[in-house]
């Protein structure tokens, strides 16, 4: 007890950091057991969150420390032992399947909770003769809040090291300089007491600007200890409750009364699109507030999980795999594809430069479905009988089905404005997107896109005129079909390899809406889709934004460069327009292909399969 006041009054008296800062001590302690009183006294002086041991602990077996939780990598015939420290009002967890650093690399994570952030702590310790591998621990950084330190035992010029380059600094060097996703700490001090630079602290790039890191002035070893301290950011602001309208009690002819009043006296001031459909939006809401009464809040929340699983983790592993195989085995076969890459970027900035200036041609042509949308068309458009989770705006299908006259009279005003100018209302490309928890499922969500009603509704007479223009789907697409469905897709299957012998190759198509766009417009465009139908298409398809409603907090609108949108309704026609191409395509005789949305079966018959059965 003596020794351990001794090294107290060794101590500075004010900390190094406020409670507005997670804080992390590092130290290579050289023996657990024989420092544990020092250790003690640093974390009630300091008050440390997270103090990490990445080696050397020789602990054979797990030991407790007031006022922490501990995690241990115990001693073994491979291993020297690590530890990691959380304070007790810290929630936190063993990662007990932590990712690949390399062969012979000793690697311990534990996931801890500060306020509204998860953090990965990692040690990691490479010894000499160890491969050092951080190919995973950059997927991970792009994914987690990562902060990993641990005695690297590499060098490098970059690393302020005081010897030259060995395998494992050129690595690191090559990983800090070719990911995005990292980023190093150190400053360039000594962490040695002989001058060294051997212990590092890396961090997920998105800490790195809110990061600071120092050695300590005071606590050492062989190695001096570090501090690593991530400053706290605010939480997304809560989103105030939305209002939602209970239709069912609402005094419909008062509601379409009070619009028709409006429409009366509302003179445009602008035929800007957006301005229109504000204007609009702003007086079913003034209508609403008077005559339909107000949902109250909900009381139901979900529980958070963390979004990073098991599953995640083994799937960027095996891509990594994937890669590190085709570095280390420079075949001819990979020469070869290495040098045809360029010659296919090439064809295919080629391509998209040609179906750029197509589509632009058909834009430009007039066609008949350039005249503007009448009353019927709007009445025709179906709507749903029962009103569902709104856009932004607010505005329900009940509410549009009681516009009146008057009031339809000012929505086909927004939608001819909209078709005229080629340019859709900012309202109607924006999206919130829900995650749902899926049932029986922790930790798995369902993405749900909110977007407005009446761009929707705006959608389904475009729909209508592309019908009408387009030739009917090839008969062996089945999704988002009236009458058909999964079962009608599974018949034809069913009843094609049933009937001879046959091969079915089913394939899934990666990516299939998220880099169609292009594609789908230059479809249409060969299909004698154009003028003012075309170019609304190419608005409705590119600068979309959406941004993300969770747990009461909202998220900054993000762009959305490419894909069909999620909850359109001509996002599923506009796809399959898309993949009947692909059955178009010219085939052998006894070659079918299915399409399921973007599940495909080819099936190979009769003499095909034969030969391919009998090895010819």
């Amino acid at each position: 007890m003596r020794v351990t006041q001794t090294w107290t009054q060794r101590l500075p008296i004010m900390p190094l950091f406020n409670n507005t800062e997670l804080s992390v001590l590092q130290w290579n302690i050289n023996g657990f057991l024989r420092k544990r009183s020092y250790l003690l006294a640093i974390a009630q002086q300091y008050d440390f969150d997270i103090i990490r041991v990445p080696q050397e602990t020789l602990l054979r077996e797990e030991v407790r420390f007031p006022g922490y939780r501990t995690f241990s990598l115990l001693r073994s015939d491979t291993t020297r032992g690590c530890m990691v420290l959380v304070k007790d009002s810290l929630p936190c967890s063993e990662d007990t399947n932590p990712i690949y650093c390399g062969d012979g690399v000793e690697a311990h994570a534990v996931l801890v909770q500060r306020g509204h952030e998860t953090f990965t702590i990692y040690n990691l310790y490479r010894g000499r003769h160890a491969v050092l591998d951080l190919g995973e621990v950059s997927t991970l950084a792009g994914d987690r809040l990562l902060i990993l330190g641990g005695d690297f035992n590499a060098n490098h010029p970059s690393l302020s090291s005081t010897q030259g380059s060995n395998a494992a600094g050129n690595h690191l060097h090559h990983t800090l300089t070719s990911s995005s996703h990292i980023a190093l700490l150190n400053d360039g001090s000594p962490t040695h007491v002989r001058g060294g630079k051997l212990d590092l602290t890396l961090v997920a790039a998105t800490l790195s600007s809110r990061a600071r890191w120092e050695v300590h002035p005071v606590v050492t070893s062989d190695h001096f200890a570090v501090c690593t301290y991530i400053r706290d950011v605010a939480p997304p602001p809560v989103v105030p409750h939305i209002t939602r309208w209970n239709t069912s009690k609402a005094n419909w002819p008062l509601f379409s009364n009070a619009l028709a009043s409006w429409a009366t006296e509302y003179n445009p001031s602008t035929w800007d699109v957006d301005s229109l459909e504000a204007d609009l939006s702003t007086a079913l809401h003034a209508a609403a507030r008077d005559t339909i009464p107000l949902q109250g809040q909900p009381t139901r929340r979900h529980k958070n999980h963390w979004y990073y699983n098991e599953e995640m983790r083994e799937a960027n592993h095996r891509v990594y795999m994937f890669r590190r195989a085709f570095r280390r085995n420079r075949t001819q076969v990979n020469l070869a594809n290495l040098r045809a890459a360029p010659r296919t970027g090439l064809a295919q900035q080629q391509l998209r430069e040609e179906r750029i200036h197509h589509v632009g041609d058909m834009m430009a042509h007039t066609d008949e479905t350039d005249e503007e949308f009448t009353i019927g068309e709007l009445m025709a458009a179906p709507r749903p009988d029962k009103d569902t989770a709104s856009g932004e705006d607010g505005v329900t299908y009940s509410m549009l089905a009681h516009l009146r006259p008057a009031g339809d009279e000012a929505f086909l005003r927004v939608i001819n404005a909209s078709s005229r100018t080629g340019r859709l209302p900012t309202a109607w490309k924006t999206a919130t997107i829900v995650p749902i928890p899926r049932p029986k499922e922790p930790g798995a969500y369902r993405p749900i896109s909110l977007v407005s009603r009446m761009g929707k509704t705006a959608e389904r007479m475009v729909l209508n005129r592309l019908l009408w223009k387009l030739d009917p789907l090839h008969g062996h697409i089945y999704a988002y079909r009236k009458g058909t469905g999964t079962a009608h897709s599974i018949a034809t299957l069913l009843a094609a390899v049933s009937s001879e012998p046959s091969i079915a190759i089913f394939l899934d198509l990666e990516k299939a809406s998220e880099l169609a766009p292009l594609a789908i417009q230059d479809t249409l465009a060969c299909k004698g889709v154009r003028g003012r139908l075309l170019t609304w298409i190419d608005d409705y398809l590119s600068r979309r934004s959406g941004r993300v409603r969770f747990q009461g907090h909202m998220s900054e609108p993000t762009v959305l460069e490419n894909a069909t949108p999620q909850g359109g309704v001509l996002s599923p026609t506009l796809f399959n327009v898309l993949i009947s191409n692909v059955l178009k395509l010219p085939l052998p005789h006894e070659c079918k292909i299915i399409s399921y949305a973007d599940d495909l079966s080819s099936l190979l018959g009769s003499n095909d399969a034969t030969l391919i059965i009998a090895g010819k």
